[in-house]
């Protein structure tokens, strides 16, 4: 009964029965299985922290719930209000000279099942956040958890057959069968971790033609400007150094700072953190998940120091337990590209600090190496902002701020390269894990091939309307901004483009509202048209027997 009992493949094909059986959910089907979701997390809240807790060791309540349960509670919001939009079948523009009269459309529908194979760092909302998306376009998923998250994988595996039957969603402990999950043939898999597993899934996947989105790591940089507060930037650096015991993917992997500017930065980051952890065996700082993650640490720093680089404890005056797998923030200076630090990401509350003189040092490094997954300038001159946000390739930029950028409202990041294929923020997401099934409606000409000549004169009076249309929605003043001039140079095409269409026509009436006049001539005045325009009137446009209005089809 329980799904950790069946074996993938029955699941898969019962899962795939299910969906045959009901391939295209209503609107009303899919927000009850968001509201599903939202009762798990309401109704389990304590028992999911609790969980995450054992298989960390320690890991605080706050965290868990600002980092993993909110931005999935927000999800299923944002969802549920916008489901009915994103289901709604989308215009597209078709060849009128060829397909005169004819509509085009795409219409999302579901994919099928989803295999979603999770991380342990962020448990919940790297399983939970994909489902909402998955639900919400219709889908069935089978999700894989961590062999880090035993306690929580055995609590959903158990508590969530209560709300959503495994028809629909079933979980699985991880127990060894990564590579045998990423091996069935789904219709979409989503995979978060690291680029050498991503590597292995991918490959897997590829056997059955699967699309997959990878969702990779990679290191992170910062560089504060110095014309802003350095107080300030230490204190959101090290919120995000310190969070989750910097086991976060997106965290400051290494800093640049001005030159001269290093010493006053290490001295606030020592007062931040005797401020914000006097404890660090106490229940307020996430220890590291295992053993062998917390090895590989203590082995980074101490290739860091046989290749000469400082570094410093942030906390020299505690003694972290090692057994609990407790590990202080460190500072490390004077790095270079052939340390461990630099060449791997971090995955721990470690910090490398560079210098540099001018922005364009900054630009040449991080676009040398890998791009990365994020990128953090701080800086409030926003000619420079921009700069970095257009001359540094990254997979999220986070101006005057770190991590946040990622929240429940994030923007897509499509990576190339090594970091990042696919995206699964909410749009984005739901517009992912459906098929873009495309319908093309016939027009007159299919109908009628003798009607062929009519039909093409009535496609370019159509066009005429939608000039006229377009036109409108460009008004004259003011021009002030670069924009506007595109604007006004658009809006002066499509005028002229008016004029002489009209101007062939036999007769051409405008007729503006408002007592603006009325102007009968082969050649229609486009300054009466663009004053009509421009004082926001309707107006109607008259060729022979077509008669054409600003806001409605043409009509005989």
């Amino acid at each position: 009964m329980e799904s950790s009992a069946r074996t993938l493949a029955q699941c898969l094909e019962q899962q795939r029965a299910a969906h045959r059986a009901d391939p295209y959910p209503d609107l009303e089907r899919r927000k009850g299985h968001l509201a599903a979701l939202h009762r798990l997390l309401q109704e389990n809240e304590a028992a999911i922290i609790e969980a995450i807790d054992a298989d960390f060791g320690v890991r605080p309540a706050t965290e868990t719930r600002l980092l993993e349960i909110f931005p999935v509670r927000q999800g299923i919001r944002h969802a549920t209000g916008h489901i009915a939009k994103w289901m709604r079948s989308q215009r597209r523009s078709t060849d009128r000279l060829v397909f005169p009269g004819s509509r085009n459309r795409v219409v999302p529908q579901p994919l099928g099942v989803v295999g979603v194979m999770v991380p342990w760092n962020f448990p919940i909302q790297l399983s939970l956040g994909p489902l909402v998306d998955i639900l919400a376009a219709g889908n069935h998923a089978m999700v894989k958890m961590s062999d880090r998250s035993g306690h929580l994988a055995r609590l959903l595996i158990e508590v969530f057959p209560r709300y959503l039957p495994t028809e629909k969603v079933a979980f699985f402990e991880d127990l060894g069968r990564g590579p045998e999950f990423s091996k069935l043939p789904f219709d979409h898999m989503i995979f978060t971790g690291s680029g050498g597993v991503g590597r292995a899934v991918m490959a897997s996947a590829a056997a059955n033609l699967c699309p997959v989105t990878l969702e990779l790591g990679g290191k992170a940089p910062a560089v504060v400007a110095p014309d802003f507060p350095l107080a300030t930037a230490a204190q959101r650096i090290l919120w995000a150094k310190c969070i989750n015991a910097g086991q976060v993917c997106v965290n400051v992997d290494y800093l640049f700072l001005p030159e001269g500017s290093i010493d006053a930065f290490v001295a606030h980051a020592h007062r931040l953190v005797a401020e914000r952890y006097p404890d660090l065996d106490g229940p307020d700082y996430t220890t590291i998940i295992d053993q062998p993650a917390f090895d590989r640490l203590v082995a980074t720093l101490e290739d860091a120091k046989a290749r000469g680089a400082t570094v410093i404890n942030l906390a020299p005056d505690q003694q972290p337990d090692a057994r609990r797998r407790k590990m202080a923030p460190h500072i490390v200076l004077g790095v270079n590209d052939e340390m461990t630090i630099m060449k791997e990401e971090i995955f721990g509350p470690f910090l490398p600090i560079k210098p540099y003189l001018e922005t364009e040092e900054v630009i040449t490094y991080v676009n040398d190496h890998d791009r990365p997954l994020a990128f953090y300038p701080f800086t409030n001159d926003k000619r420079l902002a921009l700069r970095y946000i257009t001359e540094v390739l990254s997979g999220s930029v986070g101006v005057n701020e770190a991590i946040v950028q990622v929240g429940p409202a994030r923007p897509a990041v499509r990576r190339r390269r090594r970091e990042r294929h696919g995206a699964l923020p909410r749009l984005r997401g739901f517009l992912d894990l459906f098929e873009a099934s495309a319908g093309l409606s016939p027009g007159p000409l299919f109908f009628d091939p003798g009607g062929a000549a009519a039909a093409l004169r009535k496609a370019r009076e159509a066009r005429l309307a939608l000039d006229v249309q377009v036109a409108r929605l460009a008004p004259l003043a003011p021009w002030r901004r670069p924009r506007d001039e595109r604007r006004r140079s658009r809006f002066l095409r499509l005028t002229s483009a008016l004029q002489c269409q009209v101007s062939m026509a036999r007769d051409g009436v405008c007729q503006p509202d408002g007592g603006a006049g009325l102007c009968q001539d082969r050649r229609m005045s486009r300054t009466m048209l663009t004053s009509a325009i421009q004082a926001g009137n309707t107006y109607t446009v008259v060729v022979g027997t077509v008669t054409f209005t600003n806001s409605k089809t043409p009509t005989a």
